[in-house]
């Protein structure tokens, strides 16, 4: 019979944190493909990430009772 982890590898908070980065990461792309061009150009490009980034950080604020910082 296989023996069962006690300590789980990866927390549900920790995937919340990365997903988070990752997010900002790809805005920052964005960001610097985005300098010259019009500032509407980069809003339109990321407005999709920035509605994933608030979800992504309302589920972090419910699962620790903190704001994500």
């Amino acid at each position: 019979m296989a023996r069962k982890n006690a300590t789980p590898v990866i927390t549900h908070v920790e995937i919340l944190c990365l997903a988070i980065r990752a997010i900002d990461a790809e805005i920052e792309v964005w960001r610097k493909r985005c300098e010259g061009l019009p500032d509407d150009t980069f809003d339109r490009s990321v407005a999709h990430l920035l509605e994933k980034r608030d979800a992504l950080k309302s589920m972090y604020r419910m699962e620790t009772g903190t704001d994500y910082v």
